[in-house]
């Protein structure tokens, strides 16, 4: 249940209407092909995708939001290529189950014989050579979009997190570094130099210790106490 309410949960966040596009995209790519190979009518065609569909939807589905993020990405190897097999195994056979039950009895005319699930279940070689190949093309152009889907937004959103880290970073220098004392501090300099006092280099070196402070010695997570009382000091001293 965790594993539908994820996929259902990332249907939603992502919009309907970009899975629904992907997936009738992939369709009207598929159909000419197989018009063309089996010389089909186009419902005919339409009929046998759809029943390839579901399985590729569920392949798709399953390892790009079970399989990837919950034992490849934690590096689990074992597990993963566990359900890598069996999972090719299952999505096969139900391609070949929803082709012969399904597809075959809306298309052709009967009466006709159909394989049994003793028969699907054992064809290893054609679900291996067509179903398989049939499947998992799919499923890699659907990971491939997503892993590029995800990237890009992954690249949108750290662009978006250093603008509001520079801002914020102003907006915290803006607010600390009060102007009105700043502008004070620098023409009062300015008075003591134009007079050759001997505070002004001591005022400069006050002035920079606390521009120093500010601008580079506090932007960790924590400051020690020594630096905020000298920096306390040399605010009261060119005061």
């Amino acid at each position: 249940m965790s594993y539908l309410k994820k996929i259902t949960e990332s249907i939603q966040q992502k919009g309907i209407s970009r899975h629904f596009l992907f997936w009738t995209g992939i369709v009207l790519l598929t159909i000419p092909q197989s018009v063309l190979e089996r010389e089909q009518p186009f419902v005919h065609a339409l009929v046998y995708k759809i029943c390839v569909l579901i399985p590729q939807v569920l392949a798709s589905y399953f390892f790009a939001y079970f399989v990837i993020p919950k034992f490849l990405s934690k590096k689990k190897h074992v597990v993963s290529f566990i359900l890598l097999v069996v999972g090719t195994y299952f999505f096969a056979v139900l391609a070949r189950v929803f082709t012969i039950y399904i597809g075959e009895a809306l298309v052709r005319k009967p009466p006709f014989e159909k394989e049994t699930m003793v028969e699907i279940l054992t064809q290893m070689r054609l679900l291996i050579l067509y179903y398989v190949p049939h499947i998992y093309s799919t499923v890699f152009i659907f990971l491939a979009v997503k892993f590029f889907i995800n990237y890009k937004t992954v690249k949108e959103n750290e662009l978006l997190f250093m603008n509001e880290k520079v801002a914020a970073e102003l907006k915290t220098l803006k607010a600390q570094l009060n102007p009105h004392f700043l502008f004070n501090t620098l023409n009062n300099i300015y008075v003591l130099s134009l007079d050759n006092s001997p505070k002004t280099p001591k005022s400069i070196e006050k002035l920079s210790k606390i521009l120093d402070h500010i601008l580079y010695r506090c932007n960790t997570k924590y400051v020690s106490l020594s630096s905020e009382i000298e920096l306390i000091e040399n605010y009261i001293e060119l005061e």
